[in-house]
């Protein structure tokens, strides 16, 4: 059974079971685990592991079949481009275009507010590169826009562990990749609260904890560094010294 919108304030060991509090309710568990995604970690060892980034959408008006054709998209495929700044875009089952991505946000202080997931500034930049991208359709419309949030990892890549003698499990660390991720870091998590010795506790990648992200004012500087230099990778196509420096630690899209 499923409860939705029960957020859970702690979690602690209780003998040899695992407590968990909600505000109306105290449950104690065998086994735990944490597929909580940007929220904020349950467990203080994982604050430093990851970092809340603000993605932005837009969904157009429902496109004609001519409009479709006007930019030779005439299967149900999605796109991304290749930049390290880059859309991605999909066709939906009512014939919109869902187009998003380039502007990823952080907030100081990895900063989570509800208004955070309305941007105006991020809306009109990818309004504005919307139209360079398909010149067609300059005049269609947006019915809706929205954000939210990635949980970034500085490797990029999801990683996985165990806490409290085994029975917690946890996977974050996504950076947008948790579509296809998911399930195999559920299975992952299950397989290492089974101790069970598989193909998947045996990868590295999962097992290898994620290189912290500094503290505040460090951490806002570093990632508007690190945006700024993938920005004029973009534009000249060429790495520039920082991000070389992030590739030899294993931090970053290269890593």
């Amino acid at each position: 059974e499923i409860f939705e919108n029960t957020p859970v304030t702690s979690l602690k060991r209780d003998d040899d079971m695992m407590g968990v509090q909600t505000p109306s309710a105290y449950i104690r568990a065998k086994q735990v685990i944490l597929a909580t995604n940007s929220a904020k970690p349950l467990l203080k060892r994982l604050s430093m592991s990851f970092i809340p980034i603000y993605d932005y959408s837009l969904m157009t008006e429902t496109l004609s079949e001519e409009q479709w054709a006007s930019i030779g998209w005439l299967g149900s495929h999605g796109i991304a481009d290749s930049g390290n700044q880059f859309h991605y875009f999909r066709k939906t089952a009512d014939n919109r275009m869902l187009w998003a991505g380039f502007d990823a946000i952080y907030y100081y202080g990895s900063d989570r507010n509800d208004e955070l997931l309305q941007r105006p500034e991020s809306f009109a930049l990818l309004a504005d590169q919307f139209v360079l991208a398909f010149p067609t359709l300059a005049d269609v419309k947006f019915d809706f826009k929205w954000g939210g949030i990635i949980d970034t990892s500085a490797r990029t890549t999801f990683f996985s562990g165990l806490a409290h003698r085994g029975q917690v499990a946890y996977a974050m660390g996504f950076t947008g990749q948790g579509v296809t991720a998911s399930r195999f870091a559920a299975l992952t998590m299950l397989d290492r609260l089974g101790s069970f010795n598989t193909e998947r506790t045996r990868l590295k990648m999962p097992r290898r904890f994620a290189i912290p992200f500094p503290p505040e004012p460090l951490r806002s500087a570093a990632v508007k560094l690190a945006q700024k230099s993938l920005a004029q990778e973009d534009a000249t196509g060429k790495r520039g010294g920082f991000l070389k420096l992030l590739d030899t630690f294993g931090i970053g899209f290269d890593s």
